[in-house]
């Protein structure tokens, strides 16, 4: 759990500077565009982080990663699609 607020955590640290400076220089359009591009840099990182190593920065600093049944980096497949991707899908199920 503390790692996945570590991560929450990280990610407003990047879209809110990005939102502000957007905002700043070019109106609400420009914000909520530099907002959605930094947020999905930061994801985008994370991912290939839990696809190579299996573990995001948050993860990095509790100590823990995800692994495979053999103790290797989970993969894509296994570290990303199935744990990032369909279980936040399955939150927004009611």
């Amino acid at each position: 759990m503390a790692a996945v607020l570590l991560d929450g955590l990280m990610s407003g640290v990047v879209v809110i500077p990005a939102a502000i400076v957007g905002a700043v220089i070019g109106g609400e359009d420009l914000a909520d565009l530099l907002a959605l591009g930094s947020l999905a840099l930061f994801w985008g990182f994370q991912w290939l982080m839990i696809a190579s190593r299996g573990q995001t920065l948050g993860k990095r600093w509790c100590g823990i990663r995800i692994v495979g049944p053999h103790g290797a980096p989970a993969g894509f497949v296994r570290g990303v699609l199935l744990r990032s991707w369909v279980m936040q899908v399955l939150t927004w199920i009611p």
